[in-house]
């Protein structure tokens, strides 16, 4: 099943075969990297906001939690669906992001480290509702996406669903509210509200990726 958050209507599912692995990005440069192996510090966990990069297109964004036994696969929390189907919340356990397709582009912004206790870990499959720790908790709690029940959303190849909708939100508003609360609640460190805001939101045909501290009312790209 196509993941609709992170698409604009109009774009496809493929990045561009031209787009490079280090992009210019207004405020700097966007490394799209492979998944990052530095060890935390002992008795921690890394938790990273990942971006997946389509061009041109919304990047699709989820929480990504490294595993301490192999760091290249981990738990992947996040919502799927549209604004169209509606969304859901999905956590993917011992997730390995496919860095070798080159179709698929990926950032890792680090959010910070969390005590290691604070996470639980399994190799056993999940059943609809199962939750593990307070992450898990937080997402399930967290409203979905919030979307306009009186009016229709824009034709599919609206240019306004490149960046974050004013009537429509999407993955990546849902997972800023996570990250907020997930502050709020000393799950996070501060730093990490900082963070989201240079993560990539949208990717343009030429490759240059905004992050979404760029976009503001009225929500344009500038």
């Amino acid at each position: 099943m196509m993941i609709g958050s992170h698409l604009p209507p109009q774009s496809g599912a493929e990045q561009s075969q031209s787009a490079s692995s280090s992009s210019q990005k207004h405020g700097g440069t966007v490394t799209v990297s492979p998944i990052p192996q530095d060890p935390p510090t002992p008795g921690h966990r890394h938790i990273y906001l990942v971006s997946q990069c389509y061009q041109p297109g919304r990047s699709h964004w989820s929480l990504w939690i490294p595993s301490l036994q192999n760091p290249l696969i981990g738990r992947v929390i996040h919502v799927r669906g549209s604004v169209i189907r509606g969304f859901a919340v999905e956590f993917k356990d011992n997730h390995k992001f496919n860095i070798e397709d080159d179709s698929e582009l990926y950032q890792f912004t680090h959010l910070g480290e969390v005590p290691a206790t604070s996470l639980v870990d399994s190799l056993d499959p999940r059943v609809e509702g199962d939750v593990r720790d307070d992450y898990d908790i937080a997402a399930y709690a967290l409203e979905l996406p919030a979307r306009d029940s009186v009016n229709a959303p824009e034709p599919l190849d609206d240019p306004i669903w490149n960046r974050p909708h004013p009537r429509f939100e999407r993955c990546q508003e849902w997972t800023r509210r996570l990250i907020a609360d997930l502050v709020a609640d000393n799950k996070l460190p501060r730093a990490a509200v900082q963070a989201m805001d240079t993560a990539t939101s949208y990717t343009d045909e030429r490759g240059t990726q905004f992050a979404y501290n760029r976009f503001a009312p009225p929500y344009g790209i500038q």
